[in-house]
């Protein structure tokens, strides 16, 4: 990579490019280390070993811009190149940087607990928090404090109370949004639409904090977490040397501010919550955290807030999303599944549809929202396929779900939208869907987010019907959802009657 490519980089973000002497030796000298770096690392092609995998066909130029840019997809495209669902990227990070698409050595390497999160890649989002979190801190006594106090909330009882209050949520989202649609014959973007119900009902249930009547303060809090994300987990984790001169772009500065704001939204739900004279005696995340000894300050207890805030209703949000549009696009599977739930009492649709279960499932296979998965600091050796491939330790593993989700000797056929595989799964097929991860790093409040699941899509399955008025298109930032799709919701005539 040229400076000249740096320089040009630079500009384009940063139009009005005027810097002091000193600001240009801010930019110069960590330029110059990141060429050193390309030339040395990037394109080498030698291999430590005999077994190491096999490397992917780009240089360091292409794999940065593909990886900053639409980075599942670009792996995909580079396992496929390669003819091999386990290879090295030439990217100068030391120890190496493997992607990780076999559904045996990625699950291993999960359950591995020798191996951890590495801070290079987490490290950036401690900016969006302001202080490291549940979510990017490493194994430590702190970290297994906070995950264990976090999981009580999770428990049965806890879970079956939260889905109380989003089944309150779900009816007031239908009376007040969904039917002013229909009654106006317009289409509604889904994407969007499920995003906001699902922040409403984490907030309340998983942190008494009141639903406003109104979104102005949902939106304000969404505006800004877009421009945090963007730069420190998006732009950031591109171009690593961009926090050494990111003062000098308004795109860094406005971040800053951003991330100063929903702070300050974490902050307004921690002091709400303490003002609180009826807080639930239940074992809320809001109350499990400030009650937690272990956290030191209350700026380690809002960065979980926020953390929380963020990971529990954008997965969830777009999960479901992602699943409507999917059978909007597929009809006679959704009719087959409006047909079972009807056939069922309404009291067991969340839990014995089979069907609606293999759709589900089918969704996060084929479309998983969180498409590049985690990521790993090996802390061994790892050997697969019967030895002929070898990832050492020390090196950084990304384990992407879009890859063994679509693992083509896997799942037959992976492209297309198929539930009825499911009905005939094998324990390769079962062992290879891993849309919450595994082992001790993975997602904690999955129960929650599967309640909520199996809440909101019986309920709009069952009543309504959803046509696709305009496509949309996948896009990939932090998560893989649809954007720009518009569904229009019909009322459903069912011809049985329904049993109550």
């Amino acid at each position: 990579m040229t400076l000249s490519i740096l320089f040009t980089n630079m500009v384009s973000t940063y139009p009005v490019f005027k810097i002091s002497l000193i600001g240009f030796a801010v930019i110069l000298i960590p330029s110059l280390i990141f060429v050193h770096l390309v030339i040395v690392n990037g394109n080498s092609k030698k291999q430590k070993h005999s077994k190491a995998p096999p490397v992917a066909p780009a240089g360091m130029i292409k794999s940065i811009q593909g990886m900053s840019t639409n980075a599942p997809f670009f792996l995909k495209e580079m396992v496929k190149a390669a003819k091999s669902d386990i290879i090295r990227l030439r990217l100068p990070i030391p120890g190496g940087v493997y992607a990780v698409g076999n559904p045996v050595a990625m699950r291993a390497i999960l359950l591995d607990k020798t191996s951890d999160k590495p801070n290079e890649l987490y490290s950036s989002f401690d900016n969006v928090t302001k202080g490291e979190s549940v979510f990017t801190r490493s194994n430590t006594k702190e970290w297994k404090s906070a995950r264990k106090c976090l999981s009580y909330s999770f428990n049965a009882f806890e879970v079956k109370r939260m889905n109380q209050i989003c089944a309150e949520q779900v009816h007031a989202w239908i009376q007040n949004t969904l039917e002013s649609y229909i009654q106006k014959n317009e289409a509604f973007d889904p994407t969007v639409e499920i995003a906001k119900l699902t922040f409403y009902t984490i907030i309340k249930a998983a942190f008494e904090y009141p639903v406003m009547p109104d979104d102005e303060e949902y939106n304000n809090f969404m505006h800004h977490l877009e421009l945090s994300l963007k730069e420190f987990a998006g732009r950031q984790n591109g171009n690593p040397f961009r926090k050494y001169y990111g003062f000098l772009l308004s795109e860094y500065r406005e971040a800053k501010k951003a991330s100063t704001v929903i702070n300050e939204f974490a902050a307004k739900i921690l002091h709400t919550y303490r003002k609180n004279p009826n807080k639930s005696k239940n074992k809320t995340i809001i109350r499990m955290i400030v009650e937690n000894n272990n956290y030191t300050s209350d700026k380690e207890r809002l960065s979980d807030i926020l953390t929380l805030v963020i990971g529990g209703h954008e997965t969830t949000a777009f999960t479901i999303s992602t699943t409507l549009i999917l059978l909007a696009k597929h009809p006679k599977v959704a009719e087959k599944v409006r047909e079972e739930l009807l056939s069922m009492d309404v009291s067991m649709r969340s839990s014995r549809s089979g069907y609606l279960h293999n759709v589900i499932r089918e969704s996060k296979r084929m479309l998983p929202v969180t498409a590049l998965g985690s990521a790993r600091l090996t802390g061994r050796d790892f050997s697969f396929k019967d030895g002929s491939i070898v990832i050492p330790k020390g090196a950084t593993c990304l384990l992407p779900l879009l890859l063994v989700h679509n693992h083509e000797e896997t799942f037959k056929d992976p492209e297309n939208f198929r539930p009825e595989r499911w009905e005939n799964e094998d324990d390769k097929m079962r062992g290879a869907l891993m849309a919450f991860s595994v082992g001790n790093r993975d997602c904690v409040g999955q129960s929650l987010a599967m309640a909520e699941i199996y809440s909101v899509l019986p309920k709009l399955l069952t009543d309504y019907k959803f046509e696709v008025e305009k496509e949309g298109e996948l896009v990939y930032f932090l998560t893989l959802k649809y954007a720009g799709c518009r569904l229009k919701a019909t009322r459903c005539r069912s011809t049985k009657e329904e049993k109550h």
